[in-house]
């Protein structure tokens, strides 16, 4: 779905003297990330302070991934949904962090998932990651130095 959603994109991203490939890798999709000005970002890859407005946006609620059973279990209540879900939000995404692969299945966690890409990436270039998104850090109480260890 990449490839079909970012074609033209996809061409900007890959160099292809870096791979030779014609889709990007991950380390040439952070080179793309890291040259692309924050406002012409897809809003899938764009800091969330700017997609979510955070300081325009009065909101009642933040959901977090990493406690998105509690965090959810509440919001639910909050908003009186005692109905079951179609499909068991567990269920779908499974209990283990990040998954991927062919319908978004997946067995990887979302820890090991992180360490293998951030492998493929020199450690300053890592920090220049850090720096794009460091409001988002910041807003979402995630530090650099967790994010480094995961590398070592």
């Amino acid at each position: 779905r990449f490839n079909e959603k970012y074609r033209g994109e996809r061409l900007k991203m890959v160099e292809e003297k870096e791979s030779g490939r014609e889709t990007p890798s991950f380390a040439e999709f952070i080179n793309y990330i890291l040259k692309t000005e924050v406002w012409k970002m897809d809003k899938h890859w764009a800091p969330y302070s700017e997609v979510c407005k955070p300081c325009d946006v009065s909101y009642n609620a933040v959901v977090s991934l990493e406690t998105l059973e509690t965090d959810s279990a509440w919001l639910f209540h909050q908003l009186n949904l005692t109905q079951p879900l179609l499909v068991d939000w567990r269920t779908a995404v499974g209990r283990n962090g990040a998954h991927v692969g062919p319908g978004g299945q997946g067995t990887r966690s979302t820890r090991n998932l992180s360490r293998t890409y951030l492998d493929q990436i020199p450690d300053h270039v890592t920090r220049q990651l850090y720096n794009k998104y460091k409001l988002d850090f910041d807003l979402f109480g995630y530090s650099m130095e967790e994010y480094i260890k995961q590398t070592q």
